[in-house]
């Protein structure tokens, strides 16, 4: 018994150390792929982008024409599937993920909510009649001329479209989740 029990410990610590890299959810064009200044489209959650401050970030959600988008920008550590949701019936599918225990979903909060850690910036947009929905924001200095990237941010958005499912934080919903991504300025 208490060998089964030191091997979920393990697993639960294993997993709370999980590297930012492992990806959950994918960007599908047309569903719910999210880039900043264009960068990787179709990407997977956690990628790493690096900004150099001051710019000029332009915030896509290539969706379903008319979906409303929420971007969510937060300085808690950008972790792939750290709230698992139920997965979507979206077409096309987004992939499922790779590791337990996202590995029967498609969909997640992909930062890890950690005490202390906040919402920064919210923004809500709506996909035009090209299913773009878009936002320009003006970024100040942000970064340590001796340590570029060293502030590390993460930013995900959900789509609200009837393919998706609910979950929480959010609760029960028409709500499809875009890939994160780990930023640095």
């Amino acid at each position: 018994m208490n060998s089964f029990r030191s091997a979920g410990l393990l697993c639960f610590a294993l997993s709370l150390a999980a590297p930012a890299s492992v990806a959950q959810v994918t960007g599908v064009a047309g569903i719910n792929d999210y880039t900043l200044n264009g960068l990787v489209p179709g990407s997977t959650s956690c990628t790493s982008l690096c900004f150099a401050s001051p710019l000029t970030l332009t915030m896509t959600v290539q969706a379903s024409v008319g979906s409303v988008v929420v971007i969510v920008w937060t300085d808690c550590p950008c972790r792939g599937c750290s709230i698992p949701w139920p997965p979507n019936a979206c077409f096309p599918a987004i992939p499922l993920g790779p590791l337990p225990p996202c590995a029967t979903t498609n969909q997640s909060v992909d930062f890890f909510p950690v005490p202390g850690c906040n919402i920064l910036f919210q923004a809500t947009v709506f996909a035009n009649s090209a299913g773009v929905a878009s936002i320009n924001v003006s970024v100040p200095s942000l970064g340590i001329a001796s340590s570029p990237c060293s502030l590390r941010l993460s930013t995900q958005a959900v789509v609200l479209d009837p393919c998706g499912n609910g979950g929480i934080p959010l609760g029960p919903g028409p709500f499809v989740m875009t890939q994160a991504y780990d930023v640095g300025f």
